[in-house]
């Protein structure tokens, strides 16, 4: 019994830690949009937002955004940004 609180316990604090460093992209937009991350040090990953919906990802060590051909950069200090016009703006 205590074996199984120990464990839900633990994954309680391990998805908080994750999504303390997570980024969220907000698509404002009203058509779907592919968004490019690229962790520092990592390999891209390929986001497709949908309309009106948002999507997370760790950026702990700081994230490339690629939308298009517009490029952004992120840190781990920066939690939220959006899509409006087909563009990032700091939400």
């Amino acid at each position: 019994m205590g074996t199984h609180i120990l464990i839900a316990a633990a994954l309680a604090l391990a998805a908080t830690v994750t999504s303390a460093n997570a980024l969220t992209v907000v698509n404002a937009d009203k058509t779907s949009h592919a968004v490019m991350v690229t962790p520092q040090g990592g390999k891209v990953h390929k986001l497709i937002i949908k309309a009106s919906r948002s999507a997370s990802y760790n950026c702990a060590k700081g994230c490339e955004f690629r939308l298009g051909a517009e490029k952004a950069h992120y840190d781990a200090k920066i939690h939220k940004i959006m899509i409006k016009g087909g563009k990032f703006t700091a939400a």
